[in-house]
């Protein structure tokens, strides 16, 4: 299912991928089976890899967001998308990340606000900026650039959509 909010992450990551060199980590990104349509650009000049649970989505790490197997400081960035409001300890993974990533590396996050319960397999939280921008700090992120995504159009979309879906799946 092609959500307004899912356009609206395939946007961002569309325009914010300057950053997008070297060793990348999609953390929680799926290889086969992606719920949008951003992929690596064609100009991509370094390593794209995945981390994920789930062998299905074809990952290079089959590891847990919380524990991946590679060095400190071994990644020039990551990406984040979709994945924190699904864990039950997101520091946890925030962490992980932030020990990977090189000095002066870049991460790209996203995370829902107002958004419908979506279990995949668990949804736990939903996290205002001032909580993002808190938990990153203490985790040692220096530059944070909070970017909201969408509004109440995309919102009012997303939340039709979902209940659309629901009712048909009954």
């Amino acid at each position: 299912m092609y959500t307004r909010r899912r356009q609206e992450i395939d946007n961002f990551l569309f325009t914010h991928c300057e950053f997008m060199r070297g060793e990348i980590l999609d953390i929680g990104g799926t290889k086969d089976h992606k719920r949008g349509k951003f992929k690596p650009p064609k100009t991509f000049n370094g390593s794209w890899k995945y981390v994920n649970t789930d062998i299905s989505t074809n990952p290079d790490f089959l590891n847990s967001a919380y524990k991946i197997d590679l060095p400190e400081s071994s990644i020039d960035g990551f990406v984040m998308c979709e994945l924190l409001e699904h864990l039950e300890f997101p520091e946890k993974a925030l962490k992980e990340a932030f020990r990977l990533l090189k000095k002066g590396g870049k991460g790209i996050i996203t995370i829902p606000f107002i958004y419908q319960y979506h279990p995949h397999p668990e949804d736990y939280q939903r996290w205002t900026s001032k909580k993002v921008e808190i938990v990153l700090k203490e985790i040692g992120f220096k530059k944070i650039e909070i970017n909201p995504m969408g509004g109440l159009i995309s919102v009012i979309l997303d939340l039709c959509h979902s209940s659309i879906n629901r009712m048909e799946n009954q």
